[in-house]
């Protein structure tokens, strides 16, 4: 299944993403609080198991 209707759809989602996750450790790094941090965590973990999957996956081009 892909959510891509295009490539440069697929390549904009996969530079945003980038962005967060590297807005994301910061604010995992400046966080104090152990369990906001783990949360975090958590969400850095999944996001950049989206990432891996959209860098990897082809994109499919169903517009003309």
């Amino acid at each position: 299944m892909s959510i891509f209707a295009n490539p440069r759809e697929q390549k904009v989602l996969t530079e945003v993403l980038k962005e967060y996750l590297t807005d994301l450790r910061t604010e995992i790094l400046d966080s104090d609080d152990e369990k906001y941090r783990k949360g975090l965590e958590e969400k850095e973990e999944i996001l950049r198991g989206v990432l891996a999957n959209l860098e990897s996956a082809p994109a499919i081009e169903t517009r003309k």
